[in-house]
């Protein structure tokens, strides 16, 4: 089970809006479908995230310079 931070959902929010203001909805519902295609991959495949500085912290390349970090539940 995935479970997103406060935080997250309300930064992928304002970042849908800007990109459907910028680019139109189309973009960003695209966005939205990497995002949620990286966060089924994480959670079907946890340990082939990249590993991170951070000890039980992996990432997930969701578009160029936009990475996904997650860890798994209990690390």
């Amino acid at each position: 089970m995935i479970v997103f931070r406060k935080r997250f959902t309300s930064k992928l929010s304002k970042l849908y809006l800007y990109l459907k203001n910028e680019f139109g909805e189309t973009t960003a519902n695209q966005f939205l479908e990497k995002v949620h295609k990286a966060a089924l991959a994480a959670e079907t495949y946890p340990d082939a995230g990249k590993m991170t500085k951070v000890a039980g912290v992996r990432s997930k390349l969701i578009i160029p310079y936009t990475r996904l970090y997650y860890a798994k539940r209990g690390s």
